[in-house]
């Protein structure tokens, strides 16, 4: 299907990460009392059954694979982790594509301080 994409299953996203920039940022950590780090990153992406959507594939599943460049910041109790990038998705059934810019927004709280 062509347009705005929706999906909503159960997936696992695994990446390898490397933070640059991190000594910097980690001095100014101290003076405002948050956490945060860039980051680029190798991503694999499962993807099982479909709950909920307007993105229909062949199996019950997905795999998607692709660099991508993120961030993460916590600031007290509150997290935010946003990444963006490529990724080639594809199934056994030989369902394939390119997948320009594929956006991952993380958004939590931690009940319980550290």
């Amino acid at each position: 299907n062509s347009g705005f994409q929706t999906l909503i299953a159960p997936f696992v996203d695994v990446q390898t990460r490397y933070y640059y920039n991190f000594e910097k940022r980690k001095n100014k950590m101290k003076s405002t009392g948050g956490n945060s780090a860039n980051f680029i990153a190798m991503r694999g992406l499962y993807t099982g059954g479909r709950i909920a959507g307007n993105v229909y594939y062949d199996e019950n599943y997905a795999i998607a694979i692709g660099p991508t460049w993120g961030f993460q910041r916590k600031k007290r109790n509150f997290n935010l982790l946003f990444s963006t990038g490529p990724v080639y998705y594809f199934d056994l059934t030989g369902t394939n594509n390119w997948l320009p810019i594929y956006i991952e927004l993380n958004l939590g709280y931690h009940l319980k301080k550290r």
